[in-house]
């Protein structure tokens, strides 16, 4: 009998070092599939500048979220994606 894999899907704010790394801790876990939706690229107001990123090993989007309009964009893509999963 095979095992049924629990979907989770995240949706988060800017990817970071720090949650990348936790996010892939999450997709190696057996059992487990997981797609995350980042709702911007990037927090405009935010003093951090962040380099180099993790690899990721896990389903993800990107939005640029910046505005008004991209962070309506942004809302409306990560309800259909919750809405409509793959």
């Amino acid at each position: 009998m095979s095992e049924k894999k629990i979907q989770i899907c995240v949706i988060a704010l800017e990817p970071t070092p720090y949650n990348i790394d936790l996010f892939n801790a999450f997709s190696k876990t057996h059992g487990i599939t997981l797609k995350v939706i980042h709702t911007t690229q990037k927090i405009w107001s935010s003093s951090h500048d962040f380099q180099e990123f993790p690899q990721i090993y896990y389903s993800s989007k990107i939005y640029s979220g910046k505005g008004f309009l991209g962070k309506l964009k942004s809302a409306l893509n990560a309800a259909t994606a919750v809405s409509h999963p793959d």
